[in-house]
């Protein structure tokens, strides 16, 4: 169940820019940054100077624990404004089966 807690813009703005991040992103890209950020900076992959890794690896997982609550606490929309700012293709005829499944 996600957390109910509430990051301020600053702490997710924080969190963003740790993580090298886009001002706009998907889910996908959030987490493949995270893992490319914990990868670079694993106190076990360097040597020597493993308190300072250390410290940057707990600052690249609080980022991830902010920008992981922010997207499970978000709300989206589906309202036909907001489809066809982000998904015009969806107005233009045609369109998806919605009985199939496999799609």
């Amino acid at each position: 169940m996600a957390s109910k807690k509430r990051y301020s813009f600053d702490e997710i703005e924080w969190a963003r820019a740790k993580l090298k991040l886009p001002s706009y992103a998907s889910f996908e890209q959030i987490k493949t940054r995270y893992r490319e950020a914990a990868k670079e900076a694993h106190p076990d992959k360097k040597s020597g100077g493993a308190e300072e890794f250390s410290e940057e690896m707990g600052e690249i997982n609080t980022a991830w624990a902010i920008l992981k609550n922010y997207t499970d606490n978000f709300k989206y929309t589906f309202d036909s404004e907001a489809v066809k700012r982000y998904n015009p293709a969806a107005f233009e005829g045609g369109g998806h089966d919605r009985n199939d499944t496999e799609g």
